[in-house]
Protein backbone atom coordinates (compact mmCIF):
# COMPACT_ATOMS: atom_id res chain seq x y z
CA UNK A 1 0.00 0.00 0.00
CA UNK A 2 1.07 3.38 -0.60
CA UNK A 3 1.36 6.43 1.83
CA UNK A 4 0.02 9.43 0.14
CA UNK A 5 0.41 13.03 1.42
CA UNK A 6 -3.25 13.85 1.36
CA UNK A 7 -5.15 16.87 3.73
CA UNK A 8 -8.56 15.69 3.09
CA UNK A 9 -11.37 15.71 5.09
CA UNK A 10 -12.94 12.63 6.12
CA UNK A 11 -16.74 12.31 6.04
CA UNK A 12 -19.03 9.25 7.05
CA UNK A 13 -17.19 5.83 6.09
CA UNK A 14 -14.47 7.85 4.52
CA UNK A 15 -10.95 6.55 4.54
CA UNK A 16 -8.00 8.84 4.26
CA UNK A 17 -6.82 8.68 0.81
CA UNK A 18 -3.30 7.43 2.65
CA UNK A 19 -4.82 4.32 3.47
CA UNK A 20 -6.75 3.33 0.39
CA UNK A 21 -4.89 0.55 -1.96
CA UNK A 22 -6.71 0.49 -5.15
CA UNK A 23 -6.93 2.49 -8.76
CA UNK A 24 -10.71 1.49 -10.13
CA UNK A 25 -10.63 1.80 -13.68
CA UNK A 26 -13.98 2.44 -15.47
CA UNK A 27 -14.31 1.99 -19.74
CA UNK A 28 -18.38 1.90 -19.92
CA UNK A 29 -19.30 3.03 -23.23
CA UNK A 30 -22.54 3.68 -24.54
CA UNK A 31 -21.83 5.56 -27.94
CA UNK A 32 -18.06 4.67 -29.64
CA UNK A 33 -15.90 1.81 -28.33
CA UNK A 34 -12.07 2.12 -28.68
CA UNK A 35 -10.13 -1.12 -29.72
CA UNK A 36 -7.71 0.20 -27.34
CA UNK A 37 -8.72 0.38 -24.05
CA UNK A 38 -7.58 -3.24 -23.02
CA UNK A 39 -3.69 -2.25 -23.99
CA UNK A 40 -4.66 1.20 -22.14
CA UNK A 41 -5.97 -0.74 -19.08
CA UNK A 42 -2.63 -2.83 -19.44
CA UNK A 43 -0.77 0.42 -19.21
CA UNK A 44 -3.04 2.03 -16.19
CA UNK A 45 -2.22 -1.83 -14.49
CA UNK A 46 1.39 -1.45 -15.02
CA UNK A 47 1.65 2.12 -13.57
CA UNK A 48 -0.62 1.43 -10.40
CA UNK A 49 1.70 -1.86 -9.73
CA UNK A 50 4.25 1.15 -9.15
CA UNK A 51 2.84 2.59 -6.68
CA UNK A 52 1.55 -0.47 -4.79
CA UNK A 53 -1.95 -0.11 -5.96
CA UNK A 54 -3.79 -3.08 -6.97
CA UNK A 55 -6.62 -2.23 -9.88
CA UNK A 56 -10.31 -2.80 -10.34
CA UNK A 57 -11.76 -2.50 -13.63
CA UNK A 58 -14.83 -2.92 -15.46
CA UNK A 59 -17.83 -1.46 -17.21
CA UNK A 60 -20.61 -2.10 -14.39
CA UNK A 61 -22.34 0.97 -13.21
CA UNK A 62 -22.93 -0.93 -9.81
CA UNK A 63 -19.06 -0.04 -9.38
CA UNK A 64 -19.57 3.44 -8.83
CA UNK A 65 -20.60 3.45 -5.05
CA UNK A 66 -19.44 4.85 -1.97
CA UNK A 67 -18.20 1.24 -0.55
CA UNK A 68 -16.27 0.54 -3.53
CA UNK A 69 -15.44 4.06 -3.72
CA UNK A 70 -14.11 4.10 -0.05
CA UNK A 71 -10.88 1.74 -1.10
CA UNK A 72 -10.03 4.11 -4.34
CA UNK A 73 -7.22 6.04 -4.00
CA UNK A 74 -7.90 7.12 -8.03
CA UNK A 75 -10.47 6.61 -9.97
CA UNK A 76 -9.84 6.24 -14.06
CA UNK A 77 -12.17 7.25 -16.46
CA UNK A 78 -10.90 5.43 -19.93
CA UNK A 79 -12.00 6.35 -23.17
CA UNK A 80 -15.51 6.08 -21.53
CA UNK A 81 -18.20 7.52 -24.02
CA UNK A 82 -21.56 8.90 -23.67
CA UNK A 83 -24.32 8.43 -21.08
CA UNK A 84 -21.53 6.16 -18.90
CA UNK A 85 -22.58 6.71 -15.70
CA UNK A 86 -25.93 6.69 -13.59
CA UNK A 87 -27.30 9.04 -11.39
CA UNK A 88 -26.26 6.94 -8.42
CA UNK A 89 -22.47 6.45 -9.62
CA UNK A 90 -22.79 10.34 -10.72
CA UNK A 91 -23.62 10.97 -6.94
CA UNK A 92 -21.03 8.81 -5.81
CA UNK A 93 -18.25 10.17 -7.38
CA UNK A 94 -19.09 13.40 -6.72
CA UNK A 95 -18.74 12.74 -3.05
CA UNK A 96 -15.48 11.03 -3.83
CA UNK A 97 -14.00 14.16 -5.32
CA UNK A 98 -15.29 16.30 -2.24
CA UNK A 99 -13.69 14.51 -0.24
CA UNK A 100 -10.49 14.09 -1.20
CA UNK A 101 -10.44 12.15 -4.26
CA UNK A 102 -8.52 11.72 -7.54
CA UNK A 103 -9.72 11.27 -10.89
CA UNK A 104 -7.66 11.04 -14.09
CA UNK A 105 -9.54 10.98 -17.52
CA UNK A 106 -7.86 9.32 -20.53
CA UNK A 107 -8.77 10.13 -24.49
CA UNK A 108 -12.29 9.82 -24.41
CA UNK A 109 -13.26 10.49 -20.99
CA UNK A 110 -13.67 14.27 -22.73
CA UNK A 111 -16.14 12.46 -24.71
CA UNK A 112 -18.52 11.46 -22.00
CA UNK A 113 -21.57 12.66 -19.69
CA UNK A 114 -22.83 15.89 -21.81
CA UNK A 115 -25.47 16.28 -19.37
CA UNK A 116 -23.56 16.33 -16.52
CA UNK A 117 -21.66 19.76 -15.96
CA UNK A 118 -19.86 18.86 -13.07
CA UNK A 119 -18.51 15.85 -14.62
CA UNK A 120 -17.44 18.05 -17.59
CA UNK A 121 -15.35 20.75 -15.50
CA UNK A 122 -14.11 17.64 -13.34
CA UNK A 123 -12.19 16.34 -16.69
CA UNK A 124 -11.59 20.14 -17.76
CA UNK A 125 -12.35 20.09 -21.30
CA UNK A 126 -15.18 18.91 -24.17
CA UNK A 127 -14.74 16.98 -27.01
CA UNK A 128 -15.72 18.41 -30.03
CA UNK A 129 -14.18 16.55 -32.62
CA UNK A 130 -10.89 15.25 -34.27
CA UNK A 131 -9.39 15.51 -37.76
CA UNK A 132 -10.06 13.57 -40.55
CA UNK A 133 -8.49 12.86 -43.94
CA UNK A 134 -9.07 14.04 -47.55
CA UNK A 135 -11.56 10.79 -48.08
CA UNK A 136 -13.35 11.16 -44.57
CA UNK A 137 -11.41 8.27 -43.12
CA UNK A 138 -9.94 9.01 -39.06
CA UNK A 139 -7.07 10.67 -39.47
CA UNK A 140 -3.76 9.54 -36.84
CA UNK A 141 -1.29 11.59 -36.94
CA UNK A 142 2.22 11.94 -36.04
CA UNK A 143 2.37 15.70 -34.04
CA UNK A 144 5.14 17.27 -31.85
CA UNK A 145 4.34 17.52 -27.73
CA UNK A 146 5.70 20.05 -25.99
CA UNK A 147 5.96 20.13 -22.03
CA UNK A 148 5.09 23.69 -20.82
CA UNK A 149 7.98 25.16 -18.09
CA UNK A 150 5.74 25.49 -15.56
CA UNK A 151 4.50 22.44 -14.94
CA UNK A 152 4.42 20.57 -11.28
CA UNK A 153 7.68 19.39 -9.89
CA UNK A 154 6.57 15.73 -11.20
CA UNK A 155 6.33 16.45 -14.78
CA UNK A 156 9.61 18.48 -15.42
CA UNK A 157 12.22 15.54 -15.93
CA UNK A 158 9.84 15.02 -19.34
CA UNK A 159 11.83 16.32 -22.45
CA UNK A 160 10.90 19.83 -23.44
CA UNK A 161 9.33 18.23 -26.91
CA UNK A 162 9.17 14.70 -27.92
CA UNK A 163 6.74 13.02 -31.13
CA UNK A 164 3.70 11.00 -30.92
CA UNK A 165 1.25 9.05 -32.80
CA UNK A 166 -2.57 9.48 -31.76
CA UNK A 167 -5.86 10.69 -32.91
CA UNK A 168 -5.80 14.60 -31.52
CA UNK A 169 -8.74 15.45 -30.20
CA UNK A 170 -10.15 19.59 -30.64
CA UNK A 171 -12.21 20.64 -27.35
CA UNK A 172 -15.46 22.79 -27.10
CA UNK A 173 -13.73 24.41 -24.10
CA UNK A 174 -12.06 24.40 -21.73
CA UNK A 175 -12.58 24.77 -17.97
CA UNK A 176 -11.17 27.58 -16.23
CA UNK A 177 -8.37 26.67 -13.50
CA UNK A 178 -6.70 23.92 -16.27
CA UNK A 179 -2.90 23.29 -15.78
CA UNK A 180 -1.33 22.24 -18.64
CA UNK A 181 1.17 19.88 -18.58
CA UNK A 182 1.58 19.12 -22.47
CA UNK A 183 0.51 20.85 -25.69
CA UNK A 184 0.32 19.78 -29.44
CA UNK A 185 2.82 22.11 -31.55
CA UNK A 186 -0.26 22.85 -34.07
CA UNK A 187 2.05 23.60 -37.04
CA UNK A 188 3.01 19.62 -36.90
CA UNK A 189 -0.08 17.81 -37.81
CA UNK A 190 -3.08 18.90 -39.75
CA UNK A 191 -6.46 19.80 -37.82
CA UNK A 192 -6.17 21.83 -34.96
CA UNK A 193 -8.80 24.08 -34.20
CA UNK A 194 -6.57 25.42 -31.33
CA UNK A 195 -3.38 26.95 -33.29
CA UNK A 196 -0.72 28.02 -31.34
CA UNK A 197 -2.04 26.90 -27.99
CA UNK A 198 -3.85 23.60 -27.99
CA UNK A 199 -3.47 21.78 -24.50
CA UNK A 200 -3.67 17.69 -25.13
CA UNK A 201 -3.23 17.14 -21.19
CA UNK A 202 -3.94 18.74 -17.97
CA UNK A 203 -4.21 19.22 -14.21
CA UNK A 204 -6.27 20.88 -11.98
CA UNK A 205 -7.80 21.19 -8.25
CA UNK A 206 -11.60 20.44 -8.50
CA UNK A 207 -14.03 20.46 -5.77
CA UNK A 208 -12.15 19.54 -3.11
CA UNK A 209 -10.31 16.79 -5.04
CA UNK A 210 -7.51 16.68 -8.04
CA UNK A 211 -8.33 15.35 -11.05
CA UNK A 212 -5.89 15.32 -14.47
CA UNK A 213 -6.90 14.61 -18.30
CA UNK A 214 -4.42 12.86 -20.91
CA UNK A 215 -5.61 13.12 -24.61
CA UNK A 216 -3.71 10.08 -25.87
CA UNK A 217 -5.35 6.59 -25.70
CA UNK A 218 -6.95 5.82 -29.47
CA UNK A 219 -4.06 4.73 -31.09
CA UNK A 220 -3.55 0.84 -30.00
CA UNK A 221 0.39 1.77 -29.56
CA UNK A 222 -0.18 4.94 -27.81
CA UNK A 223 1.26 3.72 -25.00
CA UNK A 224 4.28 2.00 -26.26
CA UNK A 225 5.79 5.61 -26.53
CA UNK A 226 8.25 5.82 -23.71
CA UNK A 227 7.77 9.17 -23.13
CA UNK A 228 3.86 8.49 -22.99
CA UNK A 229 4.67 5.97 -20.42
CA UNK A 230 6.90 8.35 -18.51
CA UNK A 231 3.91 11.14 -18.79
CA UNK A 232 1.55 8.57 -17.40
CA UNK A 233 3.43 7.47 -14.65
CA UNK A 234 3.99 11.54 -13.64
CA UNK A 235 0.23 11.73 -13.86
CA UNK A 236 0.02 8.89 -10.78
CA UNK A 237 2.25 10.41 -9.23
CA UNK A 238 0.85 14.16 -9.13
CA UNK A 239 -2.87 12.35 -8.29
CA UNK A 240 -1.19 10.81 -5.25
CA UNK A 241 0.75 13.59 -4.61
CA UNK A 242 4.31 11.13 -4.51
CA UNK A 243 7.59 13.59 -5.10
CA UNK A 244 9.98 11.31 -4.20
CA UNK A 245 11.93 9.91 -6.98
CA UNK A 246 11.36 12.69 -9.25
CA UNK A 247 14.40 15.12 -9.92
CA UNK A 248 12.18 18.26 -10.18
CA UNK A 249 10.61 17.62 -6.82
CA UNK A 250 13.87 18.17 -5.41
CA UNK A 251 14.42 21.16 -2.69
Amino acid sequence: MIHVAVSAAETGSSRRLADRDAVLVYSRTMTYRHESIELGLAAVRRQASRFGLRVIAGEDPGLLTDMVLRDVAMVVFLNTTGDAVDETGQAAIERYIRRGGTFLGIHAAADTEYDWPWYQSLVGGVFKGHPFGANGELQIQKARLIRPDDVPCQFKHLPRAWKARDEWYNFRKFSDGIRPIVKLDTSSYEGSAHLGDHPIGWVRDYDGGRSAYLGLGHDLRAFDNRHARSLLRSTFAYLLDIRRGFVGCRR
